[in-house]
């Protein structure tokens, strides 16, 4: 009787962990399958050659004469693994986030001016494993892929561009009545509430392209809104496409028109590469710029995340080479209740501005113009030059 209720305890146990981790992932596993709904077909059976089977599923999308189903890859399968091996590669902790100097949103909100405390972070890890993509094969093309899927993820979601507070975990605060750590709060529980509160688009959408990507999930409802509402996809024929974001959304791929990001001009005219420059880091051929991309993101952290009512105290936080606070800690304020985040005060802003839908469908749109841009020629040498005509209007309706 005592092996059984431990056992079944363990099983609850076990359960509750799951469920927490599978919310965690969400947000993750949602950039990803707006990605794979972006996706060439070509491109998304090409996935096959690089990431493990276990991530194969039959695909009615493009139909073939032959009404066979094609076989693709989907990139929501392991778009949470590079968090799952923290522990195991901790080298790659670091990698997850991007920490300006001197910055303490939201009095002070800097971005790259004054520099990053180092240079192992997210914006060069993207390039890097952008990089990686096209140059490694096997297992390591695998990880470099996992790992993009996933930076991708984490560098739209606006505390992972913030020191402060290591960006946001030492501030605790109320969610719908519960003590949470702020980087909590907008890793998962505004997503979780805005998918738990959606009452439609659980009917299919008429369009193969974006069925075909959905995998059966909680929040393929979400998906389904913000492809309609906010990409107006798919659009209806012989119609422009409406939504939220149809006319900012062809330019989020783009990394600019000026030339020389990384470049100064000196008065002789000579351009010479520019160290400190925090654009730097897009001086690069490959179809990414981190930089370019993530800087106009960053005042949602001032704007947003560390908005009235977040509390402006936290503990200190220590110097990683002497062990000991940098700074005296100043006193903390009076024990004060927890404040709490789900009002119209604080959520009302970021739901009526759409924040949470935007930063995800940015972060997909991106994913998948990347890897078309990378992969496509590959994948269609691949196949022996067929490719899908008009592939993105297909089931229209």
């Amino acid at each position: 009787m005592r092996l059984l209720a431990l056992h079944t305890a363990l099983v609850v146990l076990l359960c509750h962990l799951s469920a927490v981790r599978s919310w965690g992932l969400a947000g993750h596993q949602i950039v990803a399958t707006i990605a794979q709904t972006q996706l060439h077909p070509l491109v998304r059976q090409h996935l096959c050659s690089i990431l493990p089977n276990f991530t194969q599923y039959p695909s009615i999308w493009p139909s073939s004469p032959q009404g066979r189903p094609n076989t693709h890859c989907h990139l929501a399968v392991l778009a949470g693994w590079p968090d799952n091996v923290r522990f195991r590669l901790p080298w790659s902790s670091k990698l997850h986030y991007v920490n300006p100097t001197d910055d303490h949103p939201p009095q002070h909100c800097t971005y790259g001016e004054a520099g990053w405390t180092s240079d192992d972070n997210i914006l060069h890890a993207m390039v890097n494993y952008t990089q990686r993509l096209t140059t490694e094969t096997g297992y390591e093309r695998d990880l470099a892929l996992r790992f993009l899927v996933h930076f991708f993820g984490d560098a739209h979601q606006p505390l992972h561009l913030t020191g402060r507070a290591r960006g946001g975990n030492d501030i605790w605060v109320h969610f719908e009545g519960r003590k949470s750590k702020l980087h909590s709060v907008w890793d998962g529980l505004l997503l979780n509430k805005q998918v738990r509160q959606l009452a439609n688009y659980t009917s299919r959408l008429p369009s193969p392209r974006i069925e075909s990507g959905l995998r059966g999930d909680v929040y393929d409802p979400y998906i389904r809104w913000i492809l309609k509402e906010g990409l107006g996809q798919p659009a209806i024929k012989g119609q422009e496409p409406l939504g939220w974001f149809t006319n900012e959304a062809p330019e989020w791929p783009s990394c600019g028109t000026e030339a020389g990001r990384g470049l100064v001009v000196q008065q002789t005219g000579q351009s010479v590469f520019n160290d400190q420059d925090p654009s730097a880091v897009d001086d690069t051929d490959l179809p990414i710029c981190p930089y370019y991309w993530t800087k106009p993101m960053h005042p949602l952290v001032c704007e947003y995340a560390f908005a009235h009512p977040v509390p402006e105290w936290e503990p200190p936080s220590d110097d990683l080479e002497g062990g000991v606070p940098e700074h005296p800690p100043s006193p903390p304020p009076p024990r004060l209740p927890l404040p709490e985040l789900d009002t119209p005060e604080y959520l009302g802003r970021i739901d009526a501005d759409k924040v949470i839908q935007r930063q995800l469908a940015k972060a997909g749109v991106r994913l998948a113009a990347v890897l078309n841009t990378l992969l496509l020629d590959e994948a269609t040498r691949a196949v022996g030059g067929i490719m899908p005509v008009d592939w993105l209007d297909e089931g229209r309706s």
